[in-house]
Parts: structure tokens; C-alpha cells; sequence
């Protein structure tokens, strides 16, 4: 094995290897860099070089990565959060703040969470970029965080931490059954409920929910006739259907609110939104300071 002086490897150098690796692009890659195509690309040559390996390889119209910077990108990701710890000030003003704060979210925490957090924003730190991503699963959360693609996550509280993964609750939120009163009344016993044609929303991976849990438990299931990975989606698809789906009452002053809202027939227990946060970044002035305005904002809502 080739040894190298690692030494060669700057924190630049790193963060251009695993920008690649989350956009496949080079032209991509430069954009989010802020540099030229042509500048990224010779960095990548001469780490190629430094690590005797080609890194990434074309393969159609995007780039995937070798073997060996799948090994490399952990490690890399590691070193960055290092490097963002030794460069942390000791206090936050978010009035000198140019940076960007990327946080996961759906249209339900954007609604309820992201959007009064953006206003104030706006005027606490006129020079910072807000990115909004969507959530995706759960394991997408956890990676986000883990290699910094996100600052912060907004996703339904787990039932336990999720190792390095630290979460604060912030809201419960009662649950209420939505439907297009032009097409058909609320379901008002558990049996109509059950004989009902349900959309639900999955977040990535597809498993039972705490509805069909507590209809299991009583020999009950219900018929899921639409999977949906976002909440705006429903507003557009159960309009003019017979479709109904039980999902946070706060929905119908946002992306639902074209439909009519009922309460359960079964005793549905709530929701709970909660922040996500990777343990290392605990310490983080700018992000402590965000997440307590993230918080406060939950607490109104409560």
C-alpha cells in the first residue's frame, strides 16, 4: 500500500470530496462550493493523486464514488465536524451570521414551526441563508445529521434516542380526521371508520402505524388506499374522493385546509414533533441559539 502524507489532505480539500459525493456533479458540486467547475475538478485530480485512487468514477451522466471514498467520507465527515468545533466562537450573534442553516422538514413542520422561526430570522440575521430539506425516513434523518448534509431535523418524536442522535420534544398535537365533505360525511362509528378507503403518509420506509396498531388490537384493519410521502400532496389527491386520513387537526390552517376535519371514532393518541440534533453539535452556540427559537415557537403552539 502507497503511503501518503496525509498532512496534504486541508479541510477544503475534504469538504470538496463529500460535496461530490452528495450531489454526483462536479458542476453541481462547484455551484454549492462556490467555485469553478474547472478549479473543482483539478482539486479532485490531485487527490486522486494524494490517495492513489480515482474517488469517483463516471457512470452514465452523474459520478459515483470507489470503494475506497466510501471508506474515506466517514472519516472525512468526522474531521469536518472537528474542524467546525475548533472554529466555533465562544458566543453566537446571529446579526454577523452569513452563513447557511439547513434544517429537514416536511410541510407539516414547515407550516407549523419553520415558517414563524423564517420571520424572525429575517430579522435577526438579515445575512444568513435558511435551506429547507425535506426529511425523507427516519434513517435519512440520522445520516443528514451524522455527516452535517443538516444542521437541524423537525421529524415525529421516537421512542427512544437514537444513539448519538439527540432529540428534544416540542409539541403534541391532536389528531383529527380529514375529508371532502362535498363526497361524503365522517366516518362517526370505528366501523365506518374501518370501511373507509385511508391514505396515510410514509415517511421512506413502509411499516404499521400507531392507528393500525390500536385497530390490530381489536381484530380491526383498515383499507390503505393511498401512500403519500409528503403532507401537501393529500390536499391536491383526497379532493373530490371518497379518501379519508388522520393527521395532525393544526394541518387544516395549512396544506389541508380545503378539507373538513372530524374527530376520531377510536381514541388516537397525539403526535409529537421533535427537534433533532447529532450530539456533537450540543455545544454549538448558533445552533443552540436556533433551536431555543424553534422551542419557543413550539411552545406558542402547544
Amino acid at each position: 500500500m502507497k503511503i501518503f502524507d496525509h498532512l496534504t489532505l486541508d479541510g477544503s480539500t475534504l469538504r470538496q470530496l463529500v460535496e461530490l459525493n452528495e450531489t454526483r456533479s462536479v458542476t453541481r458540486a462547484a455551484t454549492r462550493l462556490g467555485m469553478t467547475q474547472s478549479s473543482l475538478s483539478y482539486s479532485l485530480e490531485r487527490a486522486r493523486k494524494t490517495l492513489a485512487d480515482q474517488l469517483y468514477i463516471r457512470v452514465g451522466n452523474s459520478i459515483e464514488p470507489t470503494e475506497r471514498m466510501l471508506q474515506i467520507l466517514p472519516v472525512a465527515h468526522r474531521i469536518l465536524r472537528d474542524y467546525d468545533t475548533l472554529a466555533m466562537p465562544a458566543s453566537y450573534l446571529p446579526e454577523q451570521d452569513v452563513g447557511t442553516l439547513k434544517i429537514a422538514a416536511n410541510a407539516l413542520e414547515r407550516d407549523l414551526l419553520v415558517k414563524p422561526m423564517f420571520n424572525e430570522l429575517r430579522k435577526l440575521a438579515p445575512g444568513m441563508t435558511l435551506e429547507l430539506r425535506s426529511t425523507g425516513s427516519w434513517l435519512e434523518v440520522r445520516e443528514n445529521l451524522r455527516n452535517r448534509n443538516v444542521d437541524l431535523a423537525l421529524f415525529p418524536t421516537l421512542l427512544k434516542e437514537g444513539g448519538d442522535i439527540i432529540q428534544r420534544k416540542l409539541v403534541d398535537m391532536e389528531m383529527a380526521v380529514f375529508y371532502d365533505s362535498s363526497v361524503r360525511s365522517a366516518p362517526q362509528t370505528l366501523t365506518e371508520y374501518c370501511a373507509a378507503n385511508h391514505a396515510v403518509v410514509s415517511h421512506g420506509e413502509i411499516r404499521s402505524s400507531g392507528i393500525d396498531q390500536l385497530l390490530a388490537e381489536q381484530g380491526l384493519k383498515r383499507n390503505i388506499a393511498l401512500r403519500v410521502s409528503d403532507f401537501d400532496s393529500l390536499g391536491v389527491l383526497l379532493k373530490g374522493t371518497d379518501l379519508i386520513v388522520c393527521l395532525p387537526a393544526m394541518l387544516q390552517s395549512g396544506s389541508l385546509s380545503s378539507l373538513s376535519t372530524a374527530c376520531p371514532p377510536l381514541p388516537v393518541p397525539p403526535m409529537c414533533l421533535a427537534l433533532f440534533v447529532h450530539e456533537s453539535q450540543l455545544s454549538n452556540p448558533r445552533l443552540s441559539f436556533w433551536s431555543d427559537k424553534l422551542t419557543r415557537g413550539a411552545n406558542l403552539k402547544a
